[in-house]
């Protein structure tokens, strides 16, 4: 067998290398370093860089030689990419193999992993070399059946460790195995990032498809493992190295793996994916290595980087195609559907840094002054990518309805804060996150080794993790406008606070390609129209905090969709005001279908037995807490789970108590015991409800442990616990909910559900009986019945109290007195009556009648902004005090807008994106305004036109259909809302000639 007898390295300006036999020293960018090694017998020579090869021998040698340049490389956001591993692999023609390696580096001491080993020395143990920084190479203790020859851990049976501390930050590592494999194999490769007795983090990947990715602790009432992957993000192995990035930052653990695939131009880091768990007890870093069916794993190349967070394609953004619906493949496989837009990965992404990166302002568009972008192509946050939207402005620019996208891919993290996100013109824009409907999740499922084409799964069906968005979802104190098709499929963590969402239409853009049975179910499970669709299934969901969010259609009633997951979790929303709006409750389903394990609950024979296998139906609830909302409608249907158990929806409806104890003199009594119990029968019956009928507000993440055990059940979303008793405050009453969440009453109005024997859509009504107790007296009232006028506008100002006078013992319900205001709105030049002003005061609104006059009744006590508004007026504030049972007037002059005979002022003409048959045309005006494009193929003649017309400021026109290798004349033309028009000198350009390419796809054609 041949072996390396010498070896050497020269050149460049190097630090820690004392000899040419060194094998990892510094370097400077643009360096010269010739590496050169001797064998004992003719061999052919593969040299590889960071394993991929760069030169091999094809004539019979004992010596050889590589020179490589340094790159000078920026690796401020990525430091790994400032390390080269120099292979060479000596083999001779019987097959037999010698290997020796080098590893450079240009990053200094400070940027260097903080643990490092490449294993250059092909050692593990009684290490004499040092790193390229001078610094000891680990010592790895424990089982060791496996070889380092290859200057890599090759098994055999392995199973090594060394102490670490570090919780935060970057693990990275290559693994591969010797041979390709397409048939179920024993074979695996572990590794443990975070390690101790009592917690650890495993990533652990199969030769086969098998990838087995788990959290396991023993912190909550013994063992509990939860699979990240839910057993199903893996495909067959290439054998061939792939590049491994985990990364854990505030608690959240990501995973990203390196796919290559015939069909892509170059290697990809795509996200597995990601999970949240605050344990971080370590005390070391494991290996866990077997070759069980003569398919030997090899892991190389570790580096751990401390509180240094490398996601992969940090800060890159450019237009490219992306995923953006499914169509039938081979085998009637889900295959994708490529779609131009705006590519945003890494994180920490704004739009700003978009406008930079594009830096193309008739694509995207972006005002420093005003903090307001204009997006001209579809917007896609990438996989595991992170765009933040925080006092801004972000309109799509629609030439029709639906046009543009606003894309959400699998695991993203979108963040709004203090923003709008509207339309640049009158048309609505769309949402198309990833889930079951359109593009699918997960998105390193469809490229599997052994098959050409790009598609999902090629057997056994997909996992949970395929057609989920399993993204952050977190809007606050926002605007979203003029748009349709909000779907959450499966999200990680949503958190929709303070918002608005206006002008809300409500279509379906799927286009449900038939495709194989396996997958057929899922992809048509959510089909239909959809304006806010919510689903939540077998994934497990972080953070669900819906509340304060008023929801207005273009056409009334809306139905927002929730579909949701009541066998594991219990979810409120607070604070809906959708009063022109249905809420629809819908069955929820697993989806997944070939999973290796599954959900059992004390065996079969338990209350839910064997719940998620084989797409079983899941209960669907969903508790609505002072919420206004047009109706309740219960989906069609009882549906079962996997044992054939019928599964209930349901919708409880329920409102803030407000409780006041006073003594025989009126005055408050404080911290008095207040106790609320329902009057009918209340059980879980057989676990099937998660709600109580008295509850507080207080969210409990439960590790999934007894009964909820389960390989994909990690954390319990329970929003609102029982609460048997309160307190009263020093004015008499129950604490409110910006007081003491966990002692605010919320109880039960009604329950909404299908009755799973009859098929019925029933309402069951609860009453409750109210006690007070104080120094040994007490005070109670029966048979309270509480209704939609316990709605709250603020949910800190009650409507009903319930007064209980501790000393007499006697209770009753008091409603709050409201107020009144009216005016009218007249001309302020005329002193005519001016009809269909509209006039806002808070969060009520109304128009004025024909002849001027408004009212709006029942308003609470207090200061009031109101704001009359008219088009072709400029519009007018002021404030009113409204008192209880009195009625205030407050009349408004307003004053027309002057006329506007200006026209705009056209600039910045542009001509781009010039092909054979089309060129994009662009302008800005300095007010909004039509575009138009006037041309033709001779000077002054424009017998041809192309129009938009709607309202803006940044104008683009692309024209189509033109022939090759012509000059076209144009002049553009704008038109501001007054009907001021303006047109633009003559302008031309040439399109391009016929290319004599052909182009073939990856199928042929």
């Amino acid at each position: 067998a041949p072996s390396i007898v010498a070896w050497s390295s020269s050149g460049g300006n190097t630090t820690n290398k004392d000899n040419p036999q060194d094998l990892m020293y510094l370097v400077q960018p643009g360096d010269e370093i010739t590496f050169s090694v001797t064998a004992n017998e003719a061999c052919n020579f593969t040299w590889e860089v960071n394993k991929v090869e760069e030169k091999n021998t094809t004539s019979l040698s004992t010596t050889d030689s590589f020179t490589f340049t340094v790159p000078s490389l920026d690796c401020s956001q990525d430091p790994s990419e400032c390390i080269w591993e120099i292979h060479v692999k000596a083999h001779n023609e019987n097959g037999e193999e010698a290997h020796q390696e080098w590893v450079i580096s240009t990053l200094n001491e400070l940027d260097a992993p903080d643990i490092f080993d490449y294993f250059t020395d092909k050692k593990y143990q009684s290490r004499t070399e040092t790193d390229p920084w001078g610094r000891p190479l680990p010592e790895w203790s424990g089982s060791f059946n496996g070889e380092t020859s290859e200057c890599s851990v090759k098994a055999g049976y392995v199973d090594i460790r060394i102490p670490s501390s570090i919780t935060e930050g970057t693990w990275i590592f290559r693994y591969k195995y010797k041979y390709p494999q397409t048939t179920q194999a024993g074979d695996h490769i572990t590794f443990y990032p975070i390690h101790s007795n009592k917690v650890y983090y495993s990533w652990t990947k199969n030769s086969d498809a098998h990838h087995h990715c788990v959290i396991e602790s023993w912190v909550y009432e013994g063992r509990k493992m939860f699979s990240m992957d839910y057993d199903g993000t893996g495909v067959y192995e290439d054998g061939e190295w792939h590049k491994v990035v985990l990364i854990r930052k505030g608690n959240y653990f990501y995973s990203f793996r390196e796919v290559k695939h015939q069909s892509l131009p170059e290697s990809k880091m795509m996200l597995e994916f990601h999970a949240y768990e605050p344990l971080d007890n370590i005390s070391e870093i494991r290996i866990f290595m077997r070759a069980m069916s003569g398919n030997p794993p090899y892991i190389d190349d570790i580096q751990v980087y401390e509180n240094k967070y490398l996601f992969p394609y940090n800060g890159n953004i450019y237009v490219g195609n992306y995923f953006y619906d499914h169509t039938t493949g081979p085998d009637q496989q889900v295959a994708p559907l490529w779609k131009e837009g705006i590519i945003v990965q890494g994180r920490n992404n704004t739009l700003k840094d978009i406008a930079s990166a594009i830096n193309d302002s008739s694509i995207f568009y972006y005002n420093d002054k005003t903090k307001t972008a204009i997006c001209y192509k579809d917007l896609v946050v990438d996989e595991g990518a992170e765009l933040i939207i925080k006092d801004e402005t972000l309109k799509f620019h629609s030439t029709y309805d639906g046009e543009l996208s606003f894309v959400l891919d699998y695991g993203s993290r979108l963040y709004v804060e203090n923003s709008t996100i509207t339309s640049d013109t009158r048309y609505y824009w769309v949402w198309n996150n990833v889930g079951s409907t359109t593009h699918w999740g997960n998105e390193e499922g469809m490229y599997w080794p052994d098959q050409p084409y790009v598609g999902y799964y090629k057997s056994g069906g997909h996992r949970p993790l395929g057609p989920a968005y399993h993204g952050e979802f977190i809007i606050k104190n926002s605007t979203i406008d003029n748009f349709a098709h909000l779907f959450l499929d499966s999200p990680y963590e949503v958190n929709i606070t303070n918002i608005r969402f206006t002008n809300i239409h409500e279509i379906d853009i799927g286009r449900y390609d038939p495709v194989s049975i396996n997958y057929q179910k899922s992809v048509n499970f959510c089909k239909g129209n959809k304006s806010i669709w919510i689903y939540t299934d077998t994934v497990n969901i972080n953070d669900w905090t819906i509340r304060n969010v008023t929801i207005s259609g273009a056409k009334h009633p809306l139905n927002l969709t929730f579909s949701l997951n009541a066998h594991r979790d219990k979810y409120n929303i607070y604070d809906i005001n959708a009063e022109n709006e249905n809420i629809i409750i819908k069955e929820s389903m697993a989806e997944n279908l070939g999973q290796s394990h599954s959900c059992y609950v004390g065996g079969s024979s338990g209350p839910w037995g064997q719940i998620y296998t084989g797409q079983s139906y899941i209960a669907s609830e969903l508790g609505l807490v002072n919420c206004k909302f047009k109706d309740i409608l219960i989906t069609p249907g009882i549906f079962t789970d996997y044992a054939g158990r019928k599964k209930q929806k349901a919708a409880y409806v329920k409102y803030y108590l407000d409780v006041k104890v006073v003594d025989k003199d009126g005055n408050p009594v404080q911290n008095a015991n207040v106790s609320v119990n329902v009057e009918q029968d209340w059980t879980l019956d057989e676990m099937k409800t998660n709600h109580y009928p008295v509850e507080n507000m207080i969210v409990e993440k439960p590790y999934a442990v007894g009964n909820y055990n389960c390989f994909y059940h990690h954390y319990r979303w329970v929003d609102g616990q029982p609460l048997d008793q309160t307190y009263t405050t020093a004015t008499g009453h129950t604490p409110l909910p910006s007081e003491d969440p966990a002692h605010t009453l919320i109880i039960v109005d009604y329950k909404k559900y299908r009755d799973i024997n009859t098929e019925e859509v029933k309402q069951e009504n609860y009453t409750y009986t109210i006690t007070a107790s104080y120094n040994g007296k007490t005070a109670s009232l029966s048979g309270l019945d509480i209704d939609k006028s316990w709605y709250r506008e603020n949910p800190d100002v009650p409507t009903k109290t319930v007064v209980c006078n501790i000393d007499t013992g006697n209770c009753w319900v008091e409603g709050v007195a409201t107020g009144t205001l009216k005016g009218k709105v007249t001309d302020k030049d005329t002193g005519l009556p001016i009809e269909g002003a509209v006039i806002k005061a808070n969060s009520h609104q109304t128009t004025t009648n024909s002849s001027g006059d408004y009212i709006i009744t029942n308003l609470l006590p207090g200061s009031y902004t109101v704001t009359a508004s008219k088009v072709g007026y400029y519009s007018s504030t002021a404030t009113a005090e409204i008192f209880a049972n009195q009625t205030t007037t407050l009349n408004f002059q307003l004053t027309k807008v002057p006329v506007d005979t200006t026209p705009p002022k056209i600039s910045n003409i542009n001509i781009s994106s010039i092909t054979t048959h089309s060129a994009v045309i662009s302008w800005k005006t300095n007010e909004p305004s039509t575009s138009l494009v006037k041309y033709g193929t001779s000077p002054s003649s424009y017998p041809y036109s192309k129009e938009d017309a709607s309202y803006t400021t940044y104008h683009s026109i692309t024209l189509t259909g033109l022939s090759p290798n012509t000059t076209y004349y144009l002049v553009v033309s704008s038109t501001d809302k007054a009907g001021n028009s303006a047109q633009s000198d003559e302008q031309n350009f040439k399109t391009k000639e016929l290319s004599n390419m052909v182009y073939v796809a990856t199928d042929g054609t």
